[in-house]
């Protein structure tokens, strides 16, 4: 907890963000909304996100064999989406 307090002031300050906007209850509301989403269209598709979140990952893996980077992730080539 006291690391994620850490990281959302250090993220704030870097991007000057209102405390307004950016709180824990707002982000918990977002991530449950999305949670949601993600489910329902699992469901909708006759899945669960288990087997959704497994197939994301190898997606990313394959798409990012050498690890994540913002920087490729803006400019990768079309045929590897």
């Amino acid at each position: 907890y006291e690391a994620l307090m850490n990281d959302l002031e250090s993220f704030k300050k870097k991007y000057r963000i209102i405390d307004d906007i950016l709180n824990l209850r707002e982000i918990a509301r977002l991530l449950y909304l999305n949670f949601y989403v993600i489910a329902t269209t699992a469901f909708a598709f006759d899945s669960d996100i288990d087997t959704v979140a497994k197939m994301n990952v190898e997606k990313l893996r394959k798409r990012y064999p050498d690890g994540f980077s913002s920087e490729r992730s803006m400019h990768r080539d079309e045929e590897s989406k």
